[in-house]
């Protein structure tokens, strides 16, 4: 539904042209919801931009469907209008002088896809009864809280019936329930409508709960795209493994085809493809993956450590421990943990993730 190849964009500044993209390929399957994840300045935003028309690319093409909609080698462009997609801004974009009805009418009403008047009835009353505002559709927009604005800005996109939605962080501005409430709510939409939707955010928990694929960014390139539970677990590189959730880090070296000698001791590993006996490598491990155990009586194999830190997370608890000269941060639901205990880690095998240092 979405090619892309080769796309590169730069802009100009004091210091020379930077490179927003640099260079991505990537598609996006038809039905499919797909994440741009990264941190701020990694070219997600600037990428969406450019599939929407919004900006011009510098290199690289660009595909919609089966029509070419940006090659800047042979002077392909077609202006935003005439895409068959539909956006939601972070700001909403909502106008506040119009109605719900008019507001989601507008675009349907006026300009390239101007509809008959009984067709925009239709799209509107459907749009607003996905989006569950039917019996609002007379409130001025003014009137609205935040979420329910995100809502309209939302039908107003679903109403143009385009095959693909480009969101442009639509919740950032939010909090943290309504974040939680339209999660679902685009989940749910998006799944019922099979709708292909390409969704930029820089928070971890949108992008796991959200997408179908998941494409983590930095500096203007893709670093790795899968599946939400691929890229969790199995993260090629340590930017990836640190921006997608919590990781521990240790130093250390294989010392043997299932063993690390690292700054906590002798640890069983699994070791990956690639890496050899002597190799120094960084050990990531999640939270999660930790297990905590009250010393035995008797001499463990396993790592000793010491509660320094214990916090109360509402399902779960959070604790810091200490582990020589090392902190490691285990996320557990057994809260009968306190500061000062002392304990023993459990480290499964296949947790580990290991990365050559460079």
């Amino acid at each position: 539904m979405i090619q892309i190849q080769g796309l590169t964009k730069t802009f100009g500044s004091v210091g020379g042209r930077i490179a927003a993209v640099n260079g991505i390929d990537l598609e996006v399957e038809e039905g499919e919801f797909c994440v741009l994840l990264g941190p701020s300045g990694c070219g997600k935003t600037t990428t969406l931009r450019c599939i929407a028309g919004l900006e011009r690319p510098d290199g690289g093409l660009i595909r919609i469907g089966h029509t070419l909609v940006a090659h800047p080698e042979t002077g392909v462009f077609v202006p935003p209008e005439k895409r068959d997609i539909s956006m939601v801004f972070q700001s909403y974009a909502i106008w506040p002088h119009m109605t719900v009805y008019d507001n989601v009418a507008f675009p349907l009403s006026w300009g390239k896809r101007k509809v008959n008047k009984h067709e925009v009835g239709r799209r509107v009353d459907h749009a607003l009864a996905l989006v569950k505002l039917e019996a609002l559709k007379n409130r001025p927009s003014t009137d609205l809280s935040g979420g329910q604005q995100q809502r309209v800005a939302l039908a107003r996109a679903l109403a143009l019936e385009a095959k693909v939605i480009l969101m442009d962080e639509p919740l950032s501005n939010l909090d943290a329930r309504l974040r939680d409430e339209m999660r679902i709510e685009l989940k749910r939409l998006t799944s019922q409508l099979r709708v292909t939707t390409l969704y930029v955010t820089h928070d971890q928990i949108e992008a796991l709960s959200l997408a179908d694929k998941v494409c983590v960014m930095n500096e203007g390139s893709l670093l790795q795209v899968g599946k939400p539970e691929e890229v969790y677990k199995q993260p090629r590189d340590r930017f990836v493994s640190e921006f997608l959730g919590q990781m521990n880090f240790l130093t250390g070296r294989i010392a043997a085809a299932d063993c690390v000698e690292s700054e906590i001791g002798k640890l069983a590993v699994m070791i990956p493809r690639g890496l050899t006996i002597g190799d120094d490598v960084t050990l990531g491990i999640r939270p999660e993956s930790i297990d905590l155990r009250r010393n035995s009586e008797e001499v463990s194999r396993f790592p000793q450590g010491e509660v320094t830190v214990r916090s109360f997370l509402g399902n779960s608890v959070l604790y810091e421990v200490r582990v020589g000269d090392a902190m490691l941060r285990v996320q557990t639901g057994d809260d009968s943990f306190l500061p000062q205990d002392s304990i023993e880690l459990h480290f499964p095998a296949d947790a580990w993730r290991l990365f050559l240092k460079s």
